[in-house]
């Protein structure tokens, strides 16, 4: 029997996973999807957790190949999506993995990037990309410049209201990420993107979150 291709109208599949709560990272999820190039291959969600972006993806992609070193995040996005023939997942680290090179039209790293080797990533990254694909990443930074806190003091009731209006609660968004505190300060992250991905597009968001798109030279 065919299994069907992933379908974001359906009452059951992606939606069930997708809608059970709000947080900081699928706050963002409409922002990144609207990079997701016309017509979108094959792409890859590094550091997938349950699959809830990766069944996103599944919805406006021909092909989706998920990763995440998480087993027990793994099996849940297989219970999930199994009945979906686009959507694949492998519980490996991201170096670990041997992808192909110059094959995806669209790569995401979310909340999942301070978890590895950011500069070994990155440029891992780079190589399996397609030319003119788009490497789209949501990350954390760590707080030191008065600035910083600053800016979550303001996010703070904002954030409240959110979770009021969404019903979502910290235990609910947090249940099954697993909780890695950032190394590297924007000042950090900016110079390194600077090295790696030149001619990026940079954006700090409201809820302790960062956003870099870049697309990769044709040619």
């Amino acid at each position: 029997m065919v299994k069907k291709v992933c379908d974001m109208s359906m009452d059951t599949g992606p939606n069930t996973v997708n809608q059970i709560y709000w947080n900081h990272n699928n706050h963002y999820y409409g922002f990144l999807l609207s990079h997701v190039p016309v017509d979108c291959d094959a792409a890859l969600d590094i550091g997938c957790g349950t699959g809830e972006f990766a069944g996103r993806l599944c919805a406006i992609c021909k092909s989706v190949d998920a990763i995440d070193s998480d087993s027990m995040a793994i099996e849940t996005a297989r219970h999930f999506f199994a009945k979906y023939a686009n959507i694949t997942f492998q519980c490996k680290k991201f170096g670990e993995c041997e992808l192909p090179h110059n094959y995806y039209d669209y790569i995401s790293l979310i909340a999942s990037l301070h978890h590895m080797d950011s500069r070994r990533s990155l440029e891992y990254a780079k190589n399996i990309l397609k030319p003119g694909g788009i490497l789209a990443i949501l990350g954390l930074y760590k707080e030191t410049a008065v600035f910083d806190y600053l800016h979550s003091l303001a996010a703070v009731p904002i954030d409240f209201m959110y979770r009021v209006v969404k019903h979502s609660s910290i235990s609910e968004s947090t249940e099954t990420m697993v909780i890695i505190p950032p190394e590297e300060t924007l000042k950090q992250i900016r110079a390194m993107m600077n090295e790696i991905l030149p001619r990026h597009v940079f954006r700090r968001h409201l809820f302790w979150r960062y956003s870099v798109l870049w697309k990769k030279p044709e040619g």
